[in-house]
Order: C-alpha cells, then sequence, then structure tokens
C-alpha cells in the first residue's frame, strides 16, 4: 500500500493469547522501546501497528512486557550485537 509520503505501509502482527504491553522496537524508530504500541482490536488474538516506512531492510524487534523478542512469525533476521537476533523487513 503506497502512503502520502512516498513510503509503504508495513503491517506488523504478534499473535498472543493473553493480555500483555506490546510495543514495536526497531531502526525506524532508533530502537525505541516506549514509543510504537501495537494494540489488538476486540475479540481479536493479534497485535498490529501499521507504519509507513521508506523503501529499504529494516530491523526489528517486539518488546513483550518490557522483554525483547524477535518476530517468531518471520524467516527473515540477523543477529545483533547483544547476541540475540532481530527480525527484517525489506520494503521495495
Amino acid at each position: 500500500m503506497e502512503m502520502e509520503g512516498g513510503g509503504k505501509a508495513a503491517v506488523f502482527t504478534l499473535r498472543l493469547e493473553r493480555e500483555c504491553r506490546v510495543m514495536l522496537a526497531g531502526t525506524f524508530n532508533s530502537w525505541n522501546p516506549e514509543q510504537l504500541r501495537m494494540r489488538k482490536g476486540e475479540g481479536d488474538e493479534c497485535y498490529r501497528y501499521t507504519l509507513e516506512l521508506p523503501p529499504g531492510i529494516h530491523e526489528y524487534c517486539f518488546v513483550i512486557d518490557g522483554c525483547w523478542l524477535m518476530d517468531r512469525e518471520n524467516e527473515k533476521f540477523v543477529a545483533n550485537e547483544f547476541g540475540t537476533m532481530n527480525s527484517v523487513v525489506e520494503v521495495k
């Protein structure tokens, strides 16, 4: 989906059955774990966040109740400097 600023809409989703505080952090927001709160719709098990991203490769993680985790449904990932993994999304 094209966005007004020339970027494309990237939809991040995380399926969780329990209620949590879920944040999205990545290269697109300087890894700020407090800026992008994911929410789920009524009766939905998926937390979602739609973000306009410029073309390129972007790394990200979910921050679930303060714990940083990669996207387990995304097969693209890279190692980070902390010895864990970051998920990767490419916008064309």
